[in-house]
């Protein structure tokens, strides 16, 4: 048995009404996407996440930002 606080239980109810499942069901996948998402580590510089840099996009630099302050 699992005591769950009554917010996060609430949460659960919904969700597993939404997609016609089980507490159980809905519970177990949350758990499993929780646990395969572990071994990602979060880079951080200076405190702030990184994210990575998708093919093709543009980085944003000090030097956009500051372009982008002077347009306004």
């Amino acid at each position: 048995m699992i005591d769950l606080a009554p917010d996060i239980f609430d949460s659960i109810h919904i969700m597993a009404i939404q997609r016609s499942e089980s507490i159980e069901a809905v519970i177990s996948d949350l758990i499993r996407k929780g646990m395969m998402s572990e071994g990602k580590k979060i880079i951080q510089r200076n405190g702030f996440p990184l994210f990575p840099i998708r093919p093709n996009e543009t980085p944003v630099t000090s030097e956009l930002i500051k372009s982008l302050e002077d347009e306004l």
